[in-house]
């Protein structure tokens, strides 16, 4: 069973080891009398911890994004300005938002989703980034005559 999860783990097992192989993270020591499951449940633990604290960076790092598009609205005067960082801000955390949902499915789902998780993650800050720029290109392009902060009231809520 351990060879199997090894294989699955492949090159990420010394990473979510710390620096251990998988047989050495889960060896049993027969001489203290641990229950033979207490080390696979340590790490799974451990694992869980990882993915709870990463879901919660994502929800904080989110509402940061967001309040700083906020903020930038409320102090910029141009009111095209205005639109083009309410649609950056919007499009940037609508595929933040997306990529995190993906990771979470592939953290939880198996070890091999770990490793095209962080790969998930990296690719999730550039296309965030891409897809806001290419909003305000797109905004610039077929929608420069709607005022989209005056629609949608941000400039009530952002002050």
């Amino acid at each position: 069973a351990l060879k199997t999860y090894a294989s699955k783990v492949g090159p990420m097992e010394k990473i979510l080891f710390k620096g251990k192989t998988t047989r050495q993270a889960v060896r049993i020591n027969r001489r203290k009398a641990i229950p033979a499951t207490q080390k696979i449940d340590n790490q799974l633990g451990r694992l869980s911890r990882l993915a709870k604290l990463s879901k919660s960076g994502g929800v904080v790092l989110t509402a940061a994004g967001v309040g700083m598009g906020c903020y930038q609205i409320a102090n910029t005067e141009d009111r095209h300005e205005k639109n083009e960082i309410l649609v950056e801000t919007l499009a940037g955390t609508t595929v933040g938002l997306v990529a995190s949902t993906a990771m979470s499915i592939l953290l939880f789902s198996n070890p091999v989703g770990w490793g095209v998780a962080l790969a998930v993650g990296a690719g999730a800050a550039i296309g965030s980034y891409a897809a806001g720029k290419g909003a305000v290109k797109l905004y610039n392009t077929v929608g420069e005559g709607y005022d989209l902060v005056g629609l949608s009231g941000t400039d009530s809520i952002c002050r």
